[in-house]
C-alpha cells in the first residue's frame, strides 16, 4: 500500500522556489552548488558557551533549521523535526593568518549538506579576544541572503539576552511552512481567477500597430538574415 504524506501534517509540499534547487541537487548529489557559507563578523568579546546556547535556542525557536527533506513515492516533502540538538563548535585562529583562515572557510563551505538531516553547519571561529567569526553554511532550500541576516539578528538578540541573565522567548519565530501553505492557496484558490482575468484581457488586446512603408497584416517572426564580411583586420 503507497504512503499518503498529505493525511499527516508533518509533511509540507515543497514551494515552487524549493522545486528547483532540491531538483538540480538530485542531479548533482556530490555537488554544493547551492551551498550559501556566510562568515558574520563580530566585533568585542564573545563568550563562546554561551553563543553555543543562543544559537542552540535559535534552532529551537526557528522551525527551518529542523527542516529534512524526503521522498514519499517519488515526490518530495519536507517536515520538521520536533527537535534537534546541534553542537556549535569552536575553532581557535588566533595563531594564523587570514589566508588560513579564508581557506578553511573556502573547505568547510564545499561540504555536501545531505537533504535528509538539517541543511547547515556551523561554528564559532576566534581571531582575537575581541574577534570572532560566526560561520554559517546553509543549503537554499532552506534560507537566501535575506533569511540570513534574519537568522543572524535573532541569534545576536538571544545571546545578549542570556548574557543579562534574562528569560529567552520560547515562542518560535514565523513558520517557513505558513509561506508554503500561503503559496499553494494562492495557486490553487486563485489560479483559475487569474488565468479567466487574462484571458479576458487577451480578447480586448488592440490592433497591431502599422509602421510607416509596412503591409504586412499577419504578424509574423520571420526575418531576413544579411552577411557581412568584415574581413581578417575587423575580425581579429
Amino acid at each position: 500500500m503507497s504512503s499518503t504524506p498529505t493525511d499527516q501534517p508533518q509533511y509540507i509540499p515543497l514551494s515552487s522556489s524549493q522545486i528547483p534547487f532540491y531538483t538540480g541537487q538530485r542531479l548533482h548529489p556530490d555537488a554544493p552548488i547551492y551551498n550559501m557559507p556566510f562568515a558574520f563578523d563580530i566585533k568585542g568579546q564573545i563568550d563562546v558557551e554561551v553563543f553555543q546556547l543562543a544559537f542552540q535556542k535559535l534552532i529551537d525557536r526557528t522551525d527551518i533549521l529542523r527542516t529534512v527533506f524526503k521522498e514519499v513515492d517519488g515526490t518530495p516533502y519536507q517536515y520538521v523535526l520536533e527537535s534537534y540538538k546541534y553542537h556549535l563548535k569552536s575553532y581557535d585562529f588566533t595563531d594564523y593568518d587570514d589566508q588560513s583562515m579564508s581557506d578553511w572557510i573556502e573547505h568547510e563551505s564545499k561540504k555536501i549538506l545531505q537533504i535528509d538531516k538539517p541543511l547547515f553547519e556551523a561554528g564559532i571561529i576566534k581571531r582575537n579576544d575581541n574577534h570572532y567569526i560566526w560561520y554559517l553554511n546553509q543549503h537554499h532550500l532552506i534560507t537566501d541572503a535575506w533569511a540570513c541576516t534574519v537568522l543572524f539578528r535573532n541569534c545576536i538578540e538571544i545571546y545578549r539576552t542570556l548574557l543579562k541573565g534574562e528569560s529567552v522567548d520560547t515562542s518560535p519565530f514565523p513558520s517557513y511552512k505558513n509561506f508554503v501553505d500561503n503559496s499553494h492557496a494562492e495557486h490553487t484558490d486563485q489560479g483559475d481567477k487569474v488565468a479567466e482575468y487574462w484571458n479576458e484581457k487577451y480578447k480586448q488586446l488592440p490592433e497591431s500597430l502599422r509602421f510607416y512603408g509596412n503591409r504586412k497584416n499577419a504578424s509574423t517572426t520571420l526575418s531576413n538574415r544579411i552577411q557581412i564580411n568584415l574581413g581578417e583586420s575587423r575580425s581579429q
